[in-house]
């Protein structure tokens, strides 16, 4: 399955965003750019309601027959768990979040019906109010709960240990929905279509995942009769952790979008276009290159339980470099190449002008570098980050639209380079550094050699080189 994962992982850069930068125009380009936006936000509604229900689903997997508030209370009951299923708990887990759930997709209708139309309003009136994006918004919204109301099942799996087989899921889904999104658009068909094809995808993906949860309880004889029963200490537990990480997902969401919001509000449709382009370009970089850590963060976890740091050090080290190399390559290769490529494929589309889109890239390549080392740090369990990305996030979005009028695109960027610099970019780095006892003036010579001979060392071992 690992090819079929990484084609679907991929399949989207190498296949699905050529195809739309060819058929679409930028107005087009900038509506289906802003849905994805859209659907971040949507998914804000779970508030970090899932990350922490599938922590709660292993631990009762694990035989618990509560779920700790804090470290001492872990630490309490480590001794104590049977590691059989408490299957009693689990279904109790399930009944109460199923009534989160539905408030949460609430909160979800009333961020679509509110803040959503004021996002996409601009982009609406510069199409002169077209139908088929009404129609493809409005379907969003079914989608987006579909979404959230998927994440219990999900979480639920997960935390039974259900990993592979949802992998599985997902990859023949994202097949089918590929080739979909690769047939509409060969047709030169409207967005809605491809809003339709995540519809279809999303709805199914909902009934298989839910359908194998409901299995697992009948295979451990467990027939839920109360489905409306509400426990309030395993909400109460649920709380305790969930509000920290909501609000890092609000922070983090403001910090990536809030430009983009701002942006969507102007009336140069073709710099709206050019701006959410290159951002989506960005983002994808960035995704690629932060692959290279966290696809091996379990290593890096493993040996910092066993408070290896040596190795800890050496192997962060290895991945971040490959990490970060493979992205300034990329990112050259976008200023050098990134506009002949784009005429090649639609003569309208364009990069941000260059000196916006060397600050822009020096920004993602500062965040993926702070993001790499959050990605070490919280191996410690501890999750500081809530404040600097909260107050990060709400300066950029708040002061963006002050700055815009008087100093243009340039401005916004300048602020989000700064106001990263200033809150975020350095802290997730400095905590990491004290974590592996690395001194930053060590860490800026011994990084470069330690990556560098990390990385051909992998480059040998490929190769099969002596």
């Amino acid at each position: 399955m690992s090819w079929a994962s990484y084609f679907v992982q991929f399949g989207s850069v190498l296949f699905i965003f050529p195809l739309l930068i060819k058929v679409y125009s930028p107005l087009e380009q900038s509506f289906w750019w802003l849905l994805n936006t859209i659907i971040g936000l949507a998914m804000l509604a779970d508030s970090g309601f899932g990350a922490v229900l599938l922590r709660g689903v292993a631990y009762f997997s694990s035989g618990a027959d509560y779920l700790p508030r804090n470290r001492e209370e872990f630490e309490k009951k480590q001794d104590l768990l049977s590691f059989q299923p408490n299957v009693n708990k689990l279904a109790d887990l399930l009944t109460t979040t199923k009534r989160v759930y539905a408030y949460l997709n609430l909160v979800l209708i009333g961020m679509l019906i509110t803040l959503g139309p004021l996002i996409m309003w601009n982009v609406m009136k510069l199409s002169h109010h077209r139908i088929d994006f009404w129609i493809a918004y409005l379907l969003l919204i079914p989608n987006c709960m579909l979404l959230i109301m998927t994440v219990r099942w999900r979480s639920f799996l997960r935390g039974l240990d259900y990993v592979a087989k949802e992998a599985r899921i997902n990859t023949y889904l994202g097949v089918a929905r590929l080739t979909g999104f690769i047939v509409f658009l060969s047709f030169g068909l409207s967005p809605v279509y491809l809003i339709i094809c995540m519809l279809a995808e999303s709805a199914i993906k909902y009934f298989i995942l839910k359908d194998l949860v409901i299995r697992w309880f009948r295979a451990n004889n467990k027939i839920i009769t109360n489905r409306n029963y509400f426990d309030k200490d395993i909400f109460k537990s649920l709380w305790t952790a969930t509000w920290k990480e909501g609000l890092i997902q609000w922070g983090n969401y403001l910090l990536a979008s809030g430009n983009s919001i701002i942006m969507a509000q102007i009336s140069n449709a073709q710099l709206m276009a050019n701006f959410l382009l290159t951002t989506r370009l960005l983002t994808i970089i960035a995704s690629v290159s932060e692959i290279t850590l966290f696809s091996n963060i379990p290593r890096i976890y493993s040996y910092a339980a066993k408070n290896d740091r040596h190795n800890m050090k050496i192997t962060a080290a290895g991945y971040m470099f490959l990490g970060m190399a493979i992205m300034v390559i990329s990112c050259l290769f976008i200023i050098l190449f990134g506009n002949t490529a784009l005429e090649m494929l639609n003569k309208e589309s364009q990069l941000v002008p260059m000196g916006i889109l060397i600050i822009m890239v020096l920004t993602q390549i500062l965040d993926s570098h702070s993001t790499f080392h959050a990605g070490i740090y919280i191996s410690t369990n501890h999750i500081p980050f809530v404040l600097p990305s909260l107050i990060s996030g709400v300066v950029i979005l708040g002061g963006g639209f002050l700055v815009l009028p008087r100093y243009g695109l340039m401005g916004i960027i300048m602020m989000k380079f700064v106001v990263q610099l200033a809150f975020s970019n350095w802290y997730a780095m400095v905590l990491s550094l004290r974590l592996l006892k690395w001194p930053i003036k060590n860490y800026l010579w011994e990084f470069p050699v330690l990556g560098s001979k990390f990385v051909y060392a992998k480059i040998k071992s490929f190769f099969n080189l002596s």
